[in-house]
């Protein structure tokens, strides 16, 4: 081959080589130009596009329950708490409302609840009455256990105790404590089924005594025609601490001839200590003598 021709060819391979790349992975590598060979521009690289993905579909949202499916899980909670219940103690508020007789009366004290079954044990002593704006100090105690309802009252002298259910019966936790209010604790949830129609219930607006109560479920009760209590009882709202199933709040709303009239009695347990030992103080509560002290009169209530 000519000389001529050889340098000719030697220059285009040349040429040829230098426009080669080279790609490694994702990164595109250019050669080297050979001596003197002009540079070449560096590629233009894309990047790269990620498949297309289908979203999955949400996942369809669980039913939120019924009112009264939110009831009856509740009442199983109630029912469950109080078989492990022991003890409660606190200061308590109560206030009587009756509109068509234009009165109202507050008192305060203290609330003790120990034992299960028919070993449990409810003191409520009074040491403070307000009647239509008069405060008097005076100490009503009351009673039930082993059966028996007994009540000093210090302020007039007396002294009542009557039996209202049998040696070893348990006591009913759905009656009123002093014919004021009654303290469900450890009811089981058929009891409460059989003598009341049970919805949820909010805060009561009319009765200040717990429109300000927090963290708590409330219930209301209202009795069955077929009970006694449907007599003179329009309802009865319970409010339960939700961290401790027990209740703090209930108002007892009594039938009245006219909707305008309102009459009920309310009570509030503040700072209430749950399932905690108690005092000595609280324990000597729990305890009432047999018989009337020296000089009281016995009254039968």
């Amino acid at each position: 081959m000519p000389a001529a021709i050889a340098s000719v060819v030697a220059s285009l391979v040349a040429s040829l080589v230098a426009s080669v790349f080279t790609s490694v992975g994702s990164t595109t590598i250019a050669a080297d130009p050979p001596g003197d060979a002009p540079a070449t521009a560096a590629p233009v690289i894309l990047p790269a596009v990620p498949p297309e993905v289908t979203p999955e579909p949400a996942p369809s949202a669980a039913p939120s329950q019924t009112a009264q499916e939110r009831v009856d899980a509740f009442l199983d909670e109630i029912e469950r708490t109080g078989a492990r219940f022991e003890s409660l103690a606190g200061d308590i508020a109560v206030e009587t409302v009756d509109t068509f007789a234009d009165s109202q009366e507050f008192r305060s004290g203290r609330v003790v609840v120990e034992g299960k079954g028919s070993a449990r044990r409810i003191a409520l002593v009074v040491d403070r009455i307000t009647i239509d704006g008069r405060t008097t100090k005076a100490i009503d105690h009351y009673l039930f256990a082993d059966g028996w309802y007994s009540r000093l009252d210090h302020r007039n002298r007396s002294f009542t105790r009557r039996r209202l259910a049998a040696e070893g019966a348990e006591p009913d936790a759905l009656e009123s404590v002093g014919d004021q209010f009654p303290l469900p604790i450890g009811v089981r949830k058929k009891d409460i089924l059989a003598r009341f129609e049970v919805s949820e219930a909010e805060l009561p607006a009319d009765v200040p005594l717990l429109a300000t109560l927090a963290g708590v479920t409330g219930l209301r009760l209202v009795p069955r025609a077929e009970t006694a209590a449907a007599d003179k009882t329009a309802a009865i709202e319970v409010f339960y601490d939700r961290a401790t199933i027990v209740p703090v709040g209930v108002v007892v709303r009594s039938k009245v001839a006219k909707p305008e009239w309102a009459k009920w009695t309310a009570a509030r347990v503040a700072k209430p200590a749950a399932n905690e030992p108690l005092s000595d103080a609280d324990r000597a509560l729990l305890v009432v003598p047999t018989k009337a002290p020296e000089g009281w009169a016995i009254v039968d209530e």
